[in-house]
């Protein structure tokens, strides 16, 4: 990759963080007609379409990523989810396969490889969760953050994202039950205890709260987000489940 390609790829994916979908589409395409063997142009192509719903155009995309490098494992990846998503489980269990069979080097590093292709799956599927958060589609982003888990149940950050879509859902027993799981499995985990507290706090149970906040400062005395909220839950009385969490 040039660094006229690259700019103008950091450019395109700037452009859809700010919701400029159409304009970043008109730079991936300009640049898969200018670099035509460079893979990567038609895998974030292929992203950009399958985040638009646009699935038919998406699966050419990654396909033609997978043409020019079958190596390529991002587009594997993601073809194999689209595939999935629309039912076709046999096309998605060949492609997973192939990708399997790449990032497999030799019989000694299977359970490696396996690792390495299901925490690479996770991520797509956090990166489609995230795309449904922001769009406020509450029970697909569900949906995707539960097979991320399924896929790598040590994201922590799928974890504290589950349980606020249970909760924003009105599912508050859910949402804590998860935190307190996570808590649980990760108890060296600063993010899930501010987390853990928020919930508690927007509820009312304060001193819950303090606890996990003073938890955080114990061990991280320069936490100022712990500290911050800390400070709230001494001075404010209750406060909405909205303000906080």
């Amino acid at each position: 990759m040039n660094k006229q390609g690259s700019t103008l790829l950091e450019q395109a994916m700037r452009l859809q963080q700010e919701g400029e979908l159409a304009k970043s589409e008109a730079i991936l395409l300009y640049l898969t007609r200018k670099f035509p063997n460079e893979a990567d142009y038609y895998y974030q192509l292929g992203n950009l379409f399958f985040h638009s719903s646009n699935l038919k155009k998406a699966q050419k995309a990654f396909q033609a990523a997978l043409q020019i490098n079958p190596n390529h494992t991002d587009a594997s990846i993601a073809l194999s989810v689209l595939y999935n998503d629309v039912g076709h489980y046999g096309a998605a269990k060949k492609v997973y396969q192939a990708a399997k069979g790449k990032v497999e080097l030799s019989p000694s590093e299977h359970l490696m490889g396996d690792t390495h292709l299901k925490r690479k799956f996770a991520l797509k599927h956090l990166e489609l969760a995230e795309m449904y958060l922001l769009y406020e589609q509450l029970d697909d982003a569900m949906r995707e953050y539960l097979k991320v888990l399924t896929l790598d149940a040590t994201l922590v950050e799928a974890r504290i994202k589950l349980a606020k879509v249970y909760v924003q859902k009105g599912m508050m027993s859910k949402g804590l039950y998860e935190l307190k799981k996570a808590k649980n499995d990760f108890p060296d985990s600063d993010e899930v205890r501010m987390a853990l507290g928020i919930l508690h706090f927007s509820q009312g149970r304060v001193i819950e709260a303090q606890t996990e906040w003073e938890k955080i400062l114990e061990r991280n005395p320069h936490s100022s987000e712990a500290r911050v909220y800390l400070n709230i839950s001494q001075t404010a009385g209750e406060t909405t489940l909205n303000e906080l969490f």
